[in-house]
């Protein structure tokens, strides 16, 4: 079994060269787990992964100097990731 917590923090990030607009800065939380298991030369395993926890909006991207003044772009809320695998060793 595996586990972890992931924190992503990003400060302000400013959108024009005269530093007048900026994108606010943003902290989101993750988390993710998952197992593996041997069977002879055989394994199987399987992870989840949740994305932004409290489902925060943030800018996901700034277009600096943007001329018509749409600087930011929004990131994904709570985004989730589901995996199996399967290998053979030789």
């Amino acid at each position: 079994w595996r586990a972890a917590l992931d924190l992503h923090s990003g400060s302000r990030v400013f959108a024009d060269d005269t530093n007048a607009d900026a994108a606010p800065p943003c902290t989101t939380l993750g988390a993710m787990a998952g197992w593996r298991h041997a069977f002879g030369r055989w394994s199987l395993g399987g992870t989840a992964r949740v994305d932004d926890l409290a489902g925060r909006r943030c800018v996901g991207s700034v277009i600096v100097d943007e001329t018509s003044g749409r600087f930011f772009e929004p990131a994904p809320r709570r985004t989730l990731f589901a995996g199996a695998t399967l290998g053979y060793r030789f």
